[in-house]
């Protein structure tokens, strides 16, 4: 049976992760909720799926990404 990898961090270097905040607007006297664009780098929490193919991982992430990344 062969050795499970661990998945590592250097695989996620120089990947973003977008995603939206809420942000409340006051429009024509009124408060509403509006959302704005956020980037920020990938960390492992974003990380739903990852699979070794030897020479390259494709990780698949929260925010609906599918990355293939040389090892």
């Amino acid at each position: 049976m062969a050795q499970q990898q661990k998945f590592q961090k250097k695989w996620l270097e120089g990947l973003t992760f977008r995603s939206s905040e809420p942000k409340v607007v006051e429009k024509d006297g009124r408060k509403m909720k509006t959302y704005v664009a956020v980037e920020r780098e990938m960390t492992e929490a974003d990380v739903l799926s990852w699979k070794d193919y030897g020479q390259h991982v494709v990780i698949v992430t929260a925010d609906g990404q599918k990355v293939t990344v040389e090892k």
